[in-house]
């Protein structure tokens, strides 16, 4: 269910009344009357700041009377400051599509840039703070290669691993390039070992569309695999930040989604309650239309709404931390006993290359040992730095 408007403080309310790149003359009067309570503007401002949500924040603010000239100001300076960023990041993976494109490398840029100018149309709306470009796992070192070539800085894993087995257990390469160019070359957009071993891209690939960014035209998902993908990766991250529920609802309002192909799909992949965590969020907390078969699905899975409470607990009241309770709730997604036991098992001694570090090369067969009582230290951890509130 949807939180009740009375239960929302005057920032939370108008947080998620402008999460949104088009508004309804309702929602437009809404908006109004919310500011016109004079909410607390700084906490207001670093929320949406922290959610990726300020410049939505400064579209639908920014020339309303009734927010003050100081706050007005600073959601555009604010904005103007993300709107130069996208745009020079932009520039930097047009750059790397081009590179690629020359040495027949296929490359498919799926967040960043391509979200902001297909799904929000305008690439000023969507902040991204690096680039994420897919690539086929056996193109993954010839894009390495390039990418050192041409001006970009390796940033290692300290795993030790091979190549191979860093392609085989990791999920990409990180590069950067002068203050604030930060590159993800990806080939899964999750981790081996976060056990979704049914996730495949090689069908992505096979049907990928056109978009256009800056004039130029690139590689694009459909809107079915796109919220596949955004929904597997906002469910790995617990959905802490508002902007990934704003790009399922955005792809719900601006595209023609197939919902059979898509559900298909996600029933293919073992990835259905993602899917439909990710559609229930974005209808119950930014009112996405829903046709009447979508809705029926999510009113049938009983489990749904203890992990949207889970979500909307943190995303309204907590930082954008990871989660402590992380594991637990990637577990309840999983929709039968042998997934679970497959992700338990996963978790439990599936060896990172975070693992692998830890010990020396010749002793590196002992990782699946140690993976268990790393996880103790971790979880202690995170139990002792833990608010006293979560611990109730």
């Amino acid at each position: 269910m949807p939180p009740a408007a009375d239960a929302l403080s005057p920032e939370d309310a108008l947080l998620l009344a402008c999460a949104r790149t088009r508004l309804s003359p309702r929602a437009f009067e809404s908006i109004g009357r919310l500011a016109d309570r004079q909410p607390d503007w700084e906490r207001l401002i670093g929320a949406a700041a922290r959610h990726g949500v300020l410049p939505l924040l400064r579209e639908h603010l920014g020339d309303l009377d009734v927010v003050p000239g100081p706050v007005r100001e600073t959601l555009r300076r604010l904005a103007a400051r993300i709107a130069r960023h996208n745009l020079m990041l932009a520039g930097v993976l047009l750059d790397v599509l081009e590179l690629f494109g020359r040495e027949g490398l296929p490359a498919l840029p799926y967040k960043g840039p391509v979200l902001a100018a297909s799904v929000y149309g305008n690439l000023a709306l969507r902040p991204f703070a690096d680039l994420d470009v897919l690539v086929h796992p056996e193109d993954a070192p010839r894009a390495r290669a390039l990418l050192t070539d041409h001006g970009f800085r390796f940033v290692p894993e300290a795993s030790g691993l091979d190549e191979a087995a860093a392609i085989a257990r990791g999920r990409e390469y990180r590069f950067e390039r002068d203050p604030g160019v930060l590159l993800e070359v990806q080939w899964r957009v999750v981790s081996a070992s976060d056990g979704w071993r049914k996730f495949s891209l090689a069908p992505l690939w096979a049907r990928l569309r056109e978009t256009t960014l800056a004039r130029r035209t690139v590689a694009a998902l459909g809107p079915e695999d796109r919220l596949a993908v955004l929904s597997l990766h906002g469910a790995h991250n617990q959905w802490v930040r508002l902007k990934w529920i704003v790009d399922v609802a955005e792809v719900v309002r601006g595209e023609a989604v197939g919902w059979e192909a898509l559900f298909s799909n996600a029933e293919a992949w073992g990835i259905r309650r993602p899917v439909l965590l990710g559609l229930a969020l974005a209808r119950d907390l930014l009112d996405a239309p829903l046709p009447p078969e979508v809705r029926a699905r999510l009113d049938a899975d009983r489990t749904l709404p203890r992990l949207a409470a889970m979500v909307r607990r943190r995303l309204l009241t907590e930082p954008c931390d990871p989660p402590p309770e992380l594991p637990l709730f990637l577990l309840r997604l999983r929709e039968n006993r042998r997934e679970k036991l497959f992700f338990a098992a996963r978790l439990a001694f599936a060896p990172t290359p975070k693992d692998a570090a830890r010990l020396p090369a010749p002793l590196g067969f002992l990782a699946p040992l140690l993976r268990p009582f790393r996880l103790v230290v971790l979880l202690v951890r995170r139990l002792v730095r833990a608010p006293k509130k979560n611990r109730r």
